[in-house]
């Protein structure tokens, strides 16, 4: 199987890439705006430069793939900052882009990269929870360009399963994708509070889309892919949901050491956990 990956060139990029060479044989098509600075030399590796904005350059440059891994988010190519409603206009582009050119070319499988900030989180003013963990079923409460943005994306996957009924859209809600394992212990109170002290293991990530292209199921569904553990070393999960979401209920279940982000689902339907957990099949 040919997989295309866009956003390629990106951080996430490169751990789904590592993962499909090391533990499939997919051959790999990867996509960016940009050139990349360093090309992977491997028989199984093609690069495309396309902006992905324009439909018919998105789609172009999947003709001749078998799967999509969506990574892409602005296709710009200068440098960052950039301003918040060109993110926005740009992702929904891109995500509904990906999308309707893997439906024409006759896809099965779509893995589409969302975030934990779909549902309002680390770019809101004040972010509102109703519980811990938190799950999919989680009411979305955006505020900011970006974030809805992935709602729209998660909105897009499951209109487009309508639509095409034999699709399998997978829709992963990533936190900070980071190789190692991050420590907010002595900054509990900035910002990061907001998005509740978590983490993606880059290697984990990758995992995740590899076995968002193996599932029997078809349709659209939304994943939490984050770390089991919260990062805010030396803090009890339930005094940090104490002091900071007083009007949070909080599960029985939950423990000091508790992230905040139930992934059971993932495990369910993807047979994914962040530490551990299933392999990619080679074929």
């Amino acid at each position: 199987m040919k997989v295309a990956i866009t956003g390629a060139a990106g951080k996430v990029g490169q751990g789904v890439i590592q993962e499909a060479l090391e533990h499939t044989n997919y051959e790999l098509r990867l996509i960016d705006v940009r050139e990349p600075s360093e090309r992977i030399q491997d028989p199984r590796v093609e690069y495309v430069t396309a902006d992905l904005r324009d439909y018919h350059e998105f789609e172009n440059a999947l003709t001749g793939t078998d799967a999509l891994i969506h990574l892409a988010v602005g296709g710009f190519k200068g440098p960052p900052p950039f301003e918040s409603q060109d993110i926005h206009n740009s992702m929904v582009v891109l995500s509904y882009n990906a999308l309707q050119a893997a439906a024409n070319l006759g896809m099965r499988f779509a893995v589409m990269v969302s975030s934990i900030n779909a549902i309002g989180a680390l770019f809101s003013s004040t972010p509102r929870y109703d519980y811990f963990p938190l799950d999919e079923e989680h009411p979305y409460r955006p505020e900011d360009g970006y974030s809805v943005g992935k709602q729209i994306l998660e909105l897009q996957a499951a209109a487009f399963a309508r639509r095409y009924p034999n699709m399998s859209i997978s829709c992963l809600r990533l936190h900070f994708v980071t190789p190692t394992r991050p420590d907010y212990g002595d900054r509990i109170d900035a910002e990061i509070r907001k998005d509740m002290w978590g983490w993606s293991d880059l290697r984990a990530v990758g995992r995740a889309c590899m076995l968002g292209l193996e599932v029997e199921w078809t349709g659209a569904e939304v994943f939490y892919i984050v770390g089991p553990e919260h990062c805010a070393n030396g803090h009890s999960a339930l005094d940090l949901a104490a002091k900071f979401y007083p009007d949070t209920k909080v599960a029985s279940s939950m423990r000091p050491e508790s992230g905040f982000y139930d992934c059971s689902k993932a495990e369910r339907l993807l047979g994914w956990t962040h530490d551990g957990g299933r392999l990619p099949r080679k074929n």
